[in-house]
């Protein structure tokens, strides 16, 4: 069998786990079974997200938790005077509230794709942040698999084949049409709000993967 292509493979996996976490911790309270993990998140050096993982050795993880899930429910679900908006209907609709019609336009892309939605599945609208990261780390998903199938037809090559390049095009248009338009704002909300090393290091990680996603986009 031929030797896989690795590098695309990885740098689209790579880019899948970064959307992934994201939308779970968009989405969700953290657990302790979350926290423990991060204890072995590599985040950047001199991130304030590493300085959150360093500070997690010989600490109390139940207090830690506690902390977070206080400040998630502040922050996300309205139990502040303060909150920060995950939904792009908030930011781009005309009347700034949440089911409009940017969360309509989501959909679409969704069905578009091949995905069927139906929102009494979910818990949050189609145009959560958390959805919105989902949908993004599918395609980055699609996006590997397509590679790992372009190397063993290449002899280990990955070449940009039409099917990758549809694949990046979804990509490019869901992340300069949807993501790109209002989640920046959304992490400077983040970082400006959240109190806990962890929510601020997110808000810096997010707005520093924005960019990169950017530049590998294309869409700079």
């Amino acid at each position: 069998m031929a030797r896989i292509d690795c590098e695309r493979v990885q740098v689209a996996e790579t880019r899948r786990m970064a959307y992934s976490f994201f939308a779970d911790v968009f989405s969700v309270e953290a657990t302790k079974e979350f926290v423990a993990g991060m204890v072995s998140f590599e985040a950047t050096p001199g991130t304030v997200l590493s300085e959150f993982v360093s500070s997690l050795d010989g600490t109390d993880l139940e207090a830690v938790t506690s902390e977070l899930r206080s400040e998630f429910c502040a922050l996300f679900l309205n139990m502040s005077a303060h909150p920060v908006f995950t939904s792009e209907s908030v930011y781009l609709s005309d009347n700034h509230i949440i089911m409009q019609e940017p969360r309509n336009q989501v959909v679409d892309f969704y069905r578009a794709n091949g995905l069927a939605v139906d929102g009494d599945s979910f818990d949050w609208p189609e145009d959560h942040i958390s959805m919105e990261m989902l949908f993004m780390a599918h395609l980055c998903g699609q996006e590997a698999d397509l590679c790992r199938r372009s190397s063993e037809r290449g002899g280990g090559t990955c070449s940009s084949d039409q099917p990758i390049e549809k694949c990046l095009e979804r990509q490019r248009l869901f992340f300069s049409e949807h993501l790109d338009r209002w989640v920046p704002v959304f992490a400077k909300e983040l970082a400006r709000i959240a109190e806990t090393r962890f929510y601020r290091g997110v808000a810096e990680y997010l707005e520093e993967f924005l960019r990169s996603a950017r530049e590998y986009l294309g869409t700079l």
